[in-house]
């Protein structure tokens, strides 16, 4: 049950869901967030789940250093602050102090605590494709029970449509720096697919036939060099190409 004062800042949340579009709207989201769950840092992020990387992020108090080195960094990052919560779908919090590591981590632990982490919350938001997720770090919560756990529950979706739209305005590049470039028409084919449609629908939505989408299929494929659809749709939203419609990452 939450108190009067929590449901007047979640409600500040849910208003700012209508405004933000920039990371300077996340910021002011941030500070509410400061006073619902406290915390000393904070990392927000979209990854992909098929491989963790991090795709966008907006960092709150972590070193660059830190940032780099336990979360994007291939082979150095940490899976204890990457994609934990995913199995369940429930915020997951570690205290290092009573966190029972096995042997070869007490190093990682050792490390992380050089950083001031004392504690670590994880929590985020499968997209419905499941190709992206929203993902959510806080250190040094000052407490964590049943309640604060109700808090994050509610809170997670909020921030995962606030960052979302940050992502969504501020990230999606029309002029990709992959080197692949896509038409529209390959885009909107890409989407549907996306979305789970068959060529013949798509031909029916778009107004082509199937035939002509096979054909633009066939360039897609050679564009990714990839060997089926699903591939190339993956590979599209890795890429920041296409953003597909079953999701607003």
């Amino acid at each position: 049950m939450l108190t009067t004062h929590e449901e007047r800042r979640l409600l500040d949340l849910l208003m700012l869901c209508h405004s933000t579009k920039e990371k300077s709207d996340f910021d002011a989201a941030h500070k509410v967030l400061c006073r619902l769950l406290p915390h000393t840092k904070c990392f927000v992020g979209i990854m992909s789940t098929r491989n963790k990387n991090i795709k966008y992020h907006i960092n709150y108090g972590f070193t660059d250093e830190f940032v780099q080195r336990f979360l994007l960094d291939q082979s150095t990052k940490c899976e204890l602050l990457l994609g934990n919560w995913f199995d369940e779908c429930l915020p997951i919090f570690h205290d290092l102090n009573l966190y029972e590591y096995p042997r070869h981590c007490h190093a990682l632990k050792r490390e992380l605590s050089k950083y001031g982490v004392q504690n670590i919350l994880t929590h985020g938001v499968m997209d419905i494709g499941k190709s992206a997720a929203s993902h959510f770090i806080f250190t040094n919560i000052e407490q964590w029970n049943e309640h604060t756990k109700h808090i994050a529950c509610t809170i997670t979706p909020i921030l995962h449509s606030l960052i979302s739209s940050v992502y969504f305005n501020e990230k999606v590049d029309s002029s990709p720096i992959c080197g692949i470039m896509l038409t529209n028409r390959e885009q909107e084919i890409l989407r549907w697919i996306s979305r789970g449609k068959t060529n013949t629908e798509i031909g029916m939505i778009l107004s082509i036939s199937h035939w002509t989408v096979k054909v633009h299929i066939g360039k897609i494929l050679k564009k990714f060099n990839a060997n089926t659809r699903s591939q190339a749709v993956t590979s599209a939203i890795d890429m920041n190409l296409i953003i597909p419609f079953n999701a607003r990452l």
